[in-house]
C-alpha cells in the first residue's frame, strides 16, 4: 500500500507528512532563498543521474521514496568531498532520507537505479 507524501518549507523549517508519520526539522544555516525540488519520476535498471535544483551544487535535504508495490531501488550519492557509493537499496515502500543542516555539508551527486523498470520514485531536493 502506497501512501501519499506532502514536504513543504516554511522559513528554515522542513515539514514532511508521509502516510502515518509526520515530523519538522529547523536549519538554522537554512535560507528561504535556497531551491527546492520535488517530483515523480520513472526509474528504470539502468543507473539514471538525478538533477538537483536550481543553482544547487550540495543538496541539504533528500528524501527518496521508492512507491512501487514489488520492486527496489538502489540509492547512490557523492557525499560532499568525498566518493560515490551505494546508500541504500530501498525495499517497496521504503524511504531514505538525508537532513544535513550545516551548508557544506549533505550531497554533491545522486543517482538512482530500480530492479526493473517504470519504478515509480517520489524524490525532494534542497540545498
Amino acid at each position: 500500500m502506497s501512501y501519499p507524501t506532502n514536504l513543504n518549507i516554511v522559513g528554515n523549517t522542513l515539514n514532511i507528512v508521509s502516510g502515518f508519520t509526520s515530523f519538522s526539522v529547523t536549519f538554522p544555516a537554512f535560507a528561504t532563498t535556497n531551491s527546492v525540488a520535488f517530483q515523480g519520476v520513472l526509474i528504470g535498471t539502468a543507473p539514471t543521474t538525478i538533477s538537483f535544483p536550481l543553482n544547487v551544487t550540495v543538496c541539504q535535504v533528500v528524501y527518496i521514496k521508492n512507491q512501487h508495490s514489488s520492486q527496489t531501488l538502489t540509492v547512490t550519492w557523492t557525499p560532499t568531498g568525498g566518493a560515490g557509493a551505494v546508500v541504500q537499496t530501498l525495499q517497496a515502500g521504503a524511504v531514505l532520507l538525508l537532513v544535513q543542516p550545516n551548508a557544506t555539508s549533505g550531497i554533491s551527486a545522486l543517482s538512482l537505479q530500480a530492479s526493473a523498470a517504470n519504478t515509480p520514485v517520489d524524490i525532494f531536493l534542497a540545498g
